[in-house]
């Protein structure tokens, strides 16, 4: 949520959740930045509104499409090449 409000509100970029995890999962098209904290990565899901939601076994495969514009030790941020 910290992300969202530094993302939309100081950098002006337009936030979705939605569209984020739509193509995440398969049922979307590919939003221009991704933001992906680790464990993500290492558990395969997201806590969304307080829900785990499963990702896809080939998820990270979609991260093909990007570059990484920012990591830390906690979070990955792509950006559409």
């Amino acid at each position: 949520m910290k992300t969202q409000y530094l993302l939309s509100d100081y950098f002006g970029v337009n936030v979705s959740t939605y569209s984020g995890l739509n193509y995440l999962q398969g049922n979307g098209s590919p939003p221009n930045i991704i933001y992906i904290y680790n464990q993500m990565k290492t558990n395969g899901y997201v806590l969304y509104e307080g829900s785990p939601v499963t990702l896809p076994v080939n998820w990270t495969d979609k991260l093909s499409d990007y570059n990484i514009v920012y990591a830390n030790n906690e979070v990955t941020i792509y950006a559409e090449k």
